[in-house]
C-alpha cells in the first residue's frame, strides 16, 4: 500500500524524549536544564518538562514525586503571587498555572498578576500592558481569569469591546501590530490575542481583518526564508482553524495553508533536527510539540503513530478554583 501520511509521532517522541533525558540534571523531580548545555533550572527548564511529559505520555511520577515537581515550580512565585520569568510575570504566571495543573498540585499563595475582576479596571490594565510587543502579557493576563469562570457576561464585553476597538478598518495591515512588521511578528501579535479570546471561547473581532492580514503574508510560501520562532507554525494553524470555525467557509483554504506549512515542517526535521533540538531551550521543545500536535490534530492523515498532546491550548489547564486564590481579587 502506498504510503500517504508525511511523518511517524513515534519518532517525533522518541527523539524528543531522548533530548528531555539529556537535560536531566539529576533524579531531583523536576530537576531540568532549560538548555541542553548547562546547569541552570529557571521556571521554564521546570515547567517546560513538565509539558513534554505529558505531551509525549511519558511517566512523571508518583504523587509525592508530582508533588516535590510542583514545589520547585512554586520556589518561582513571588510574594506578590506572580512568578518570575523573563518572559514576563503574566506569561509566566499562566505557564506555572498550566504545568502545576498538569502534576495535580496548586500554587503555594494565592496568585497575582493577572487582569482585575473588576470590568471597571479593564481598560486601565489593557491600557497598561506593553502594546509594542507581541502581546504575551495579554494572553498570561486574560487566560486564567477567562478560564476559571470568574468574570461575567459584563466584562466579557468589555474585553471583546477593547481589544476589538484596536483594530481600524481604515488601516487592515494593523491587527495589533505595525504595518511594517516581519510575517513573524505579525503572526505572533494576533496569535497571543486570539488565544486569550479561546480561552472563553469568545468570538474573534473583526475575523474578516485578521483573515486578510494573515493571508496577505504568504507564509506557506515563505515559510523557509523567513524569520520566525518556534512558535510560529502552530501559532499561525490555531488561527486559522479559530477564524474557519467562525467562517466554515474558510476551512478548506486554512487547511491547504496548513498542509504546505506541514510540509516544509516535515523537511526541516529531516534535514536540521539536531540543530533545531541544539538551539532550542526546554521551554521551546515544549512548543516545538505543540506545533506537532496542532497538525496532527488539523491533518491527522499527515500522521501516523500515537497521539501527540497539545497542554498549551486547553483552557482547563489555567483554571483557579474561586477568587480566593487570586492575591488582588
Amino acid at each position: 500500500m502506498k504510503k500517504t501520511f508525511l511523518i511517524d509521532t513515534g519518532e517525533i517522541r522518541r527523539v524528543l524524549a531522548d533530548e528531555l533525558r539529556a537535560r536531566r540534571l539529576s533524579s531531583a523531580p523536576g530537576d531540568f536544564t532549560n538548555r541542553r548545555s548547562g546547569n541552570d533550572v529557571p521556571l521554564y527548564g521546570s515547567t517546560g518538562a513538565a509539558n513534554l511529559h505529558f505531551e509525549l505520555g511519558l511517566w512523571p511520577g508518583e504523587t509525592e514525586e508530582r508533588r516535590a515537581w510542583g514545589d520547585r515550580i512554586n520556589s518561582f512565585q513571588s510574594e506578590a503571587g506572580s512568578f518570575v520569568s523573563p518572559s514576563g510575570r503574566e506569561h509566566a504566571t499562566a505557564t506555572a498555572l498550566a504545568a502545576l495543573s498538569l502534576l495535580g498540585t496548586r500554587p503555594a499563595r494565592p496568585v497575582g498578576g493577572l487582569a482585575p475582576l473588576d470590568a471597571d479596571r479593564l481598560p486601565g490594565w489593557l491600557a497598561g500592558l506593553d502594546w509594542s510587543g507581541t502581546h504575551k502579557d495579554f494572553w498570561g493576563g486574560v487566560t486564567p481569569v477567562l478560564a476559571s469562570g470568574l468574570v461575567d457576561a459584563g466584562w466579557r464585553e468589555v474585553l471583546a469591546r477593547e481589544i476589538g476597538g484596536r483594530i481600524d478598518p481604515r488601516r487592515p495591515l494593523e491587527v495589533w501590530c505595525a504595518e511594517a512588521e516581519e510575517p513573524w511578528r505579525v503572526i505572533s501579535c494576533i496569535y497571543h490575542v486570539t488565544s486569550g479570546f479561546d480561552a472563553a471561547w469568545i468570538p474573534y473581532p473583526a475575523p474578516e481583518l485578521i483573515r486578510e492580514r494573515l493571508f496577505g503574508l504568504g507564509y506557506d510560501r515563505i515559510r523557509a526564508g523567513t524569520k520566525r520562532t518556534i512558535c510560529t507554525d502552530f501559532d499561525y494553524a490555531v488561527i486559522l482553524d479559530r477564524l474557519a470555525h467562525q467562517r466554515p467557509e474558510w476551512f478548506p483554504e486554512a487547511h491547504r495553508l496548513c498542509r504546505a506549512v506541514l510540509a516544509d515542517r516535515v523537511r526541516e526535521w529531516r534535514e536540521n533536527q539536531d540543530g533545531l533540538l541544539a538551539r532550542a531551550s526546554t521551554h521551546d521543545l515544549f512548543c516545538y510539540t505543540v506545533g506537532w500536535a496542532v497538525y496532527q490534530r488539523l491533518l491527522p492523515e499527515s500522521f501516523t503513530g500515537p497521539a501527540l498532546y497539545d497542554t498549551l491550548h486547553a483552557p482547563w489547564l489555567y483554571r483557579l478554583p474561586d477568587r480566593s486564590r487570586l492575591a488582588d481579587s
